[in-house]
């Protein structure tokens, strides 16, 4: 199944198995990025990193725990 993005009215479908989020935190100003996979009609979390210079070599790495948390349903899409 495609990864679907909807933005402005505007529709993609991404063909892709797994992808990352990164953005920078709007008030600590350190770079924060989640790993996500792509599977059938759902998206799990699979990891996730928090740059900074408070952490021990300057970032922080965590995995969730297995099941049911870090898993996002998602609905199809016409691409």
């Amino acid at each position: 199944m495609p990864l679907c993005i909807s933005a402005g009215g505007v529709v993609m479908a991404l063909a892709m198995e797994s992808f990352t989020l990164a953005w920078t935190h709007s008030i600590a100003k350190i770079r924060w990025e989640e790993d996500y996979r792509v599977e059938g009609s759902a998206l799990r979390l699979v990891a996730a990193h928090i740059r900074g210079s408070r952490f021990e070599h300057g970032v922080w790495h965590y995995a969730p725990a297995a099941e049911p948390g870090g898993v996002i349903e998602v609905s199809a899409c016409d691409g």
